[in-house]
């Protein structure tokens, strides 16, 4: 398969640093370990010279209960008025309170405008020698050269920096965005497939569950605190293209909190006791991994026991497109999202929680595709600044202030 040239591979075992204007150390602390939750066959005699906990087996990612009944509905409309006449809304709803999880509902830009800017920053990326992306030199030469993909691009950012997260201009830095391409090959997802088999077999019929995890999850799975960007609170994940059945975004690990009129979501609605107990052995070990200050299950440097644990955490993907391929059946929905992607449509997360560590369910992965398909995506990382905390204790309290300004912004109505 051909995939971009981003960065999966050597992930250092990150020193977590307290700003105070100078650099000084970053205490660690340890919580009681899930590792008795793992099935036997997964080895986890891991080394602990500079593991540590982080999280209670049932905690949850924020402090902040949101309320899911009818009477409070996690659909919210946002007013754009930035780059939609006063009469459009765009509409996003909750997906999963553990992380954090948002999808729109409306297109925020048309097909014709997300080509025009793919075809944009393909150019900008091409003229370079296919080296590095996009930054503010460039956006900034664009816009002044009237250029129709960076006066896009621009409306883009301020609408998600300010009518989505509610930032204000004057405070908070724009984010510039990467832009990365994913191109199949011919053989694609389906190298072990029957070449004639349909699109909608792949979905529904027997062909599934002949995937291997390799197949369906090339890149593995990862947390957007990874790399050392320990600080990374909200991402935003702007689609430029649509993909029908695979290439989605998948979170195996988040817990479900779906309106009844969700879109573009796939879920597990089939209730099975056995893989509920899996499924939460996997969020087990993907919380041991975080001990290891493993945040990417392509970890470069892995001994063959954190391989083993990782692969049982990229296992849950596979599973969740496998269990829904079986039944249809209506039933209490158990975890995992996968997120389709759709022309101008966003999916918004978190990667924090509210102890400033990453979040391990918040772990996703991007899907392959079919042979022949490409997929392109705008990704919008938004840091909590440096300067304002000094501690871990310090950068989950402005992540939690940063969620609790987005609730309040939309009207989302809290528990507690």
């Amino acid at each position: 398969m051909i995939f971009p040239q981003v960065t999966v591979g050597a992930l250092a075992v990150c020193i977590f640093l307290s700003f105070t204007g100078d650099v000084t150390s970053f205490s660690l602390h340890t919580r009681n370990s899930p590792k008795g939750m793992l099935p036997a066959n997964v080895n986890t005699s891991l080394n602990k010279s500079h593991g540590r906990e982080i999280f209670r087996l049932a905690s949850t990612s924020s402090s902040t209960s949101i309320s899911t009944s009818s009477s409070s509905s996690s659909s919210t409309i946002i007013s754009t008025s930035t780059s939609h006449s006063a009469q459009e809304k765009i509409k996003f709803e909750m997906l999963s309170t553990n992380p954090l999880l948002f999808s729109s509902q409306k297109s925020i830009l048309s097909i014709e405008e997300c080509k025009t800017l793919s075809s944009w920053c393909q150019s900008i990326i091409q003229a370079r020698g296919g080296e590095g992306n996009l930054n503010n030199n460039v956006l900034l030469q664009g816009i002044a050269n009237q250029e129709e993909g960076a006066l896009l691009l621009k409306r883009l950012q301020q609408i998600l920096h300010s009518d989505l997260l509610g930032f204000d201009e004057n405070l908070e830095e724009m984010v510039i965005p990467r832009y990365i391409s994913y191109d199949e090959d011919e053989y694609g997802a389906d190298m072990n497939m029957n070449a004639n088999a349909s699109s909608s077999s792949y979905k529904y019929g027997k062909e599934i569950q002949n995937y291997k995890v390799e197949d369906i999850l090339p890149d593995g799975l990862h947390v957007d605190t990874n790399n050392s960007k320990f600080s990374r609170h909200w991402t935003i994940l702007f689609y430029l293209d649509t993909c029908d059945t695979l290439g989605a975004t998948s979170f195996p690990l988040a817990e479900v909190s779906l309106p009844k009129d969700a879109t573009n979501v796939d879920v597990d609605l089939h209730v099975d006791e056995e893989r509920e107990k899996m499924q939460m052995q996997r969020v087990a070990a993907s919380k041991l991994i975080f001990e290891e200050d493993i945040q990417h299950t392509k970890y470069a440097d892995a001994t063959q026991d954190q391989l083993s644990i990782m692969r049982f955490v990229d296992e849950s993907g596979l599973d969740m497109i496998q269990r829904q391929s079986e039944s249809e059946s209506a039933g209490q929905v158990e975890m995992g999202l996968r997120i389709l992607p759709r022309h101008g449509h966003f999916c918004l997360f978190s990667s924090l929680s509210d102890d400033g560590y990453g979040n391990p369910l918040s772990f996703h992965g991007a899907e392959a595709m079919y042979p022949g398909e490409t997929k392109s995506v705008l990704t919008f990382f938004y840091e909590i600044p440096m300067g304002t905390f000094g501690s871990r204790a310090e950068l989950g309290e402005r992540a939690k202030e940063r969620e609790e300004r987005f609730f309040k912004f939309h009207n989302i109505k809290t528990d507690g």
